[in-house]
């Protein structure tokens, strides 16, 4: 898979996430993790489904385990999203603070700075 179809696939599963198919952008995202350059994708897309189905914990553990030992980047960001929606604002804030200080992607960063926004923490 080259990387426009990853980012046609990423986009159909996360639009269909957000409409509540969810199911079926399960079925998206698990095509994704078959492509090894689309793993990354693969995992931040269904920590959003996740997300958009209210299963914090299940979000949580599927980016921590990615994140675990890697450069913090544009799942670290939405990590520290999960924690704070689901009320980890200690966790939040330190990956907040981790992207910041280490993430080189503007998105990342952006996504780091509104988490921390809106938890009134200044950065």
């Amino acid at each position: 898979m080259n990387i426009q179809d990853i980012k046609l696939l990423a986009d159909i599963g996360v639009l269909g996430s957000n409409s509540g198919l969810t199911r079926e952008a399960e079925h998206i995202f698990a095509a994704l993790r078959l492509s090894k350059s689309g793993e990354q994708v693969a995992v931040t897309t269904t920590a959003l489904n996740l997300f958009n189905r209210g299963q914090f914990p299940e979000a949580a553990k599927t980016l921590s385990k990615w994140c675990e030992n890697k450069t913090p980047a544009i799942p670290h960001a939405l990590l520290a999203m999960v924690y704070w929606t689901w009320g980890f604002n200690v966790n939040a804030e330190a990956y907040a603070r981790d992207v910041l200080s280490q993430a080189l992607e503007p998105e990342a960063h952006a996504l780091a700075k509104e988490v921390l926004d809106g938890m009134g923490v200044t950065y």
